[in-house]
């Protein structure tokens, strides 16, 4: 068993290594109560590395009620609010122009003060999107650059974008 400000898990084994990486076997964690949660995370083992303050997940289900709803063979994931790069969540929707869609974002942490945000948006009606988003902090400015194309538009019949610069 294993507490968190923030959730709490157990786990069939827990070994901790020398440069303090933790291995967890047959893990779970949740932020619910342990004894009935509404949700929890299950892996067959679960490294949380210490120095690249990341973790990876193997095998492993997001389960709702103890119903299995979500599973991916390997997942990497942050151990601390610290910007890292990765893939955001998801998004998926229906509209009447569009159809169905599904995006996924992807964050870049290039540096202290700055930081990009790249989309690909597939619209069942109409193409793909690449929506990409720039933002630089200064010392006494802030800046954001976007761009967006939607090459071949399957409903107009030619490419589409847009772009913008904010700067304050």
């Amino acid at each position: 068993y294993f507490a968190k400000k923030d959730g709490s898990g157990n786990s069939e084994e827990i070994f901790v290594k020398k440069n303090k990486d933790v291995v967890l076997i047959d893990g779970t964690y949740t932020a619910c109560s342990l004894d009935d949660p509404d949700w929890e995370l299950t892996s067959t083992k679960t490294i949380l590395y210490n120095e690249s303050d990341r973790g990876h997940a193997y095998n492993m289900f997001l389960k709702y009620k103890n119903v299995p709803i979500f599973y991916t063979p390997f997942i990497s994931f942050p151990l601390s609010d610290k910007r890292q790069s990765g893939i955001l969540t998801p998004s998926f929707g229906t509209s009447d122009d569009s159809g169905s869609t599904y995006s996924v974002p992807y964050y870049f942490n290039l540096a202290e003060n700055y930081d990009a945000t790249v989309h690909i948006t597939s619209f069942s009606k109409r193409g793909v999107l690449f929506d990409n988003e720039f933002r630089y902090l200064g010392e006494n400015s802030s800046s954001l650059y976007n761009f967006s194309l939607l090459e071949s538009d399957d409903k107009f019949g030619k490419d589409r974008y847009l772009y913008s610069f904010k700067d304050r």
